[in-house]
């Protein structure tokens, strides 16, 4: 999420896209976890429960419109926040 104060700009479609090696190369230098300045948001629905990666948070798809102001504020400070399977 870009950190500015005109979040109402931010649509799914204008978020910039990773691919699944440049997540991983941002995973390596931690086997346990995210470094503190990534966040992953896991938005699949029951799919989660079959494996995840470790230390991302599950919101489920069904859930994202409610939780996106509790996201906003507990990730205020990530650099860079993903979110695993959002399409």
């Amino acid at each position: 999420m870009p950190n500015n104060n005109n979040n109402n700009d931010i649509t799914l479609a204008t978020l910039p896209f990773i691919t699944r090696e440049t997540l991983a190369e941002k995973l390596k230098p931690s086997t346990s976890s995210p470094s503190p300045s990534l966040a992953i948001i896991d938005v699949r629905d029951a799919d989660h429960i079959g494996g995840h990666i470790k230390g991302s948070t599950w919101v489920p798809s069904s859930m994202l419109e409610y939780k996106t102001p509790e996201l906003v504020r507990t990730l205020r400070d990530k650099e860079v926040v993903v979110f695993h399977c959002a399409l």
